[in-house]
């Protein structure tokens, strides 16, 4: 669709702009060598100055904020806490086998844990109900302080650690629970609420597997967290206007009562309740809820190669989410000068767009897109996007697969506004060229 004498012109363009750096050549997709880079797993950020990409860095390159307190995981795999307005650069997540840095870590959604004291289990804001006793500070925490142990007593019964009381909730929305978990004597444990929707589900805490799951529950997770500590986590639309979590002890998959035996637990730590449908990261309690403030990133107008004939992007990360069946679920990535005008990236689970990614372009208030599924629920889930913007035709790949392009007839004007990366996740690196990318280097820059 993109005519050839605008081809030829766009790829002239790109040749003689970003002049011969390694690094920009080294993120080059084919002949096509990005004026704008953000790398964050490599610190490596380079922006468009008049016609010559300099290299920049994290803080001169983009604009940061958030109006809390944050944690990440550090190398090491040790969960930090990040200050007030401070990036969670270089976050790690566990693969089986080490630590890898995945970038910078975005959560453009607040969130508040309701459980208000999430680390001390022997505090009586913990009912055992004579079911298991607590022993405190017996094994190394994923922050590294010390997480409690839970005993069961010589009961037959369900043995549990539970809120002393419930905590309001709103009756309707979607509620998630999770807990760090790591197993002694005991390699399972369940998770859920004494109240409707009263169900559990089972999580193998040695295996890093998902058990049976409650009917009621509408979402379940399991992260790895290294040294033998798992997240576990359900999700639940509540039908009552408060709820009280439970943490169980098990011995077996979907087995509720039984016999305990003094001298076998399990250790437990960080437990979290907060409205939404997948965890988000770990937010510290010690009395009383705490949020987490939404974050913002923005790479200012001054930075981003803007041309008004051909442009590519690429966008890779994990991102956190369930299916909640609503268009436009999460925005991934957005340029706009207002709702007229804008180039947006978004995650679609409506219907049967269950992980379908789609580029919106809006100029003048003329509207055109085109989508690709590629993007699963999960938590950490990866996704490569590529997109193709020029005022002939769009078009997206993800994940190694390129959607057929779309015809347009124009750009926004969007030279005077910043682009901002959003979502639940982290983002390891961002591109952007003037030119043209076929459909195959879409796919190919994806793969």
């Amino acid at each position: 669709m993109y005519s050839l004498a605008n081809n030829i012109n766009a790829m002239m363009l790109r040749k003689r702009r970003g002049g011969g750096d390694p690094i920009l050549a080294s993120f080059a997709v084919g002949d096509n060598q990005p004026l704008l880079l953000a790398d964050y797993t490599g610190e490596n950020y380079y922006r468009d100055d008049s016609g010559t990409a300099t290299r920049t860095d994290f803080d001169t390159f983009q604009t940061f904020s958030r109006a809390s307190t944050a944690t990440y995981v550090d190398a090491n795999g040790i969960l930090q806490t990040a200050a007030i307005n401070g990036p969670r650069r270089n976050h790690h997540i566990w693969d089986g086998t080490a630590w890898v840095n995945r970038g910078v870590l975005i959560e453009s959604e607040a969130r508040t844990n309701l459980a208000a004291q999430s680390e001390d289990f022997t505090n009586p804001y913990w009912d055992k109900a004579s079911t298991t006793t607590v022993n405190a500070d017996q094994i190394a925490a994923p922050d590294g302080s010390l997480a409690d142990y839970v005993e069961e007593t010589a009961v037959n019964n369900n043995h549990f650690v539970r809120r002393g009381g419930n905590i309001a909730v709103t009756s309707g929305a979607t509620y998630t629970l999770s807990v760090f978990a790591k197993k002694a004597e005991r390699n399972w444990l369940s998770l859920g609420v004494e109240a409707a929707p009263n169900d559990r589900s089972w999580f193998d805490i040695a295996n890093g597997v998902i058990g049976t799951t409650g009917s009621a529950h509408v979402n379940h997770t399991i992260e790895d967290y290294g040294n033998g500590w798992y997240r576990c986590s359900v999700s639940y639309t509540t039908v009552d206007a408060s709820i009280q979590p439970y943490t169980y002890i098990n011995t077996a998959d979907n087995q509720t009562v039984y016999s305990g035996a003094v001298g076998n637990g399990l250790y437990i730590w960080g437990a979290q309740l907060e409205l939404g449908s997948a965890p988000s990261s770990y937010i510290p309690t010690a009395g009383a809820t705490a949020t987490r403030a939404a974050e913002t990133l923005t790479i200012p107008s001054a930075n981003l190669p803007y041309n008004a004939t051909a442009m590519w992007f690429t966008l890779t990360g994990l991102e956190t989410y369930a299916d909640k069946d609503v268009a436009s679920q999460v925005t991934l990535l957005d340029w706009r000068a207002d709702a007229n005008n804008r180039i947006t990236l978004t995650l679609d689970t409506d219907g049967a767009k269950t992980g379908t990614v789609t580029l919106t372009v809006v100029s003048g208030g003329t509207s055109w897109s085109v989508s690709q599924a590629g993007l699963s629920p999960g938590v950490n889930e990866p996704f490569n996007v590529a997109l193709r913007v020029t005022d002939s035709d769009i078009n997206i790949a993800v994940n190694g697969t390129a959607a057929t392009a779309v015809a347009t007839t124009s750009i926004p004007n969007l030279s005077a506004v910043g682009i901002d990366p959003e979502g639940m996740g982290t983002r390891s690196l961002l591109r952007i060229g003037n030119g043209v990318l076929t459909d195959a280097e879409l796919a190919g820059a994806t793969s």
